[in-house]
């Protein structure tokens, strides 16, 4: 993990602190030797279809609309909201949506302390943030400004 939080002067690249691993494929129970990330394969996950309460029916979810492109862990000195004052976000491969409200990179950041918290305490302590970066695919791009965009498509734009 890497130090943020502690001014502006200080900002990193996104996606220095976990390597991203192209076209390796790792066997049922195998580990990467170190922290790192690659592209999953969505038909992997099922997820839950309409009507779920009645049927419990899970189904492969649609292709992604998104493409995780950078992840980091980050250390800080208290909790850091405004986590685009700190990193300088990825530029390659992000693709103009061309779209007023459909943004090109979407970034999340998950934050948690990293000392044991009483409940009444005010203020923040040191913690640490586990931001993720994705970047908009073309194919989505493509349906957001087709006559017909899919479902998903509709929904978020």
């Amino acid at each position: 993990s890497m130090d943020v939080g502690r001014g502006a002067a200080d900002m990193v690249d996104a996606g220095k602190s976990i390597p991203r691993i192209e076209n390796e494929t790792l066997s049922s129970g195998e580990s990467a030797a170190m922290p790192s990330f690659g592209k999953a394969d969505h038909m992997l996950y099922p997820l839950r279809t309409v009507g779920y309460k009645q049927h419990k029916k899970k189904a492969p979810g649609g292709e992604p609309l998104y493409e995780l492109i950078a992840l980091d862990v980050f250390k800080t000195p208290q909790r850091v909201d405004g986590i685009h004052q700190y990193v300088n976000f990825p530029t390659e491969g992000v693709l103009d949506t061309k779209h007023p409200e459909v943004p090109s990179l979407f970034v999340v950041n998950c934050q948690f302390p990293r000392e044991k918290q009483n409940v009444f305490a005010e203020g923040d302590g040191p913690g640490a943030s586990v931001v993720f970066y994705f970047a908009i695919k073309q194919s989505t791009i493509d349906s957001l400004h087709s006559d017909t965009p899919s479902p998903m498509v509709k929904l978020f734009s």
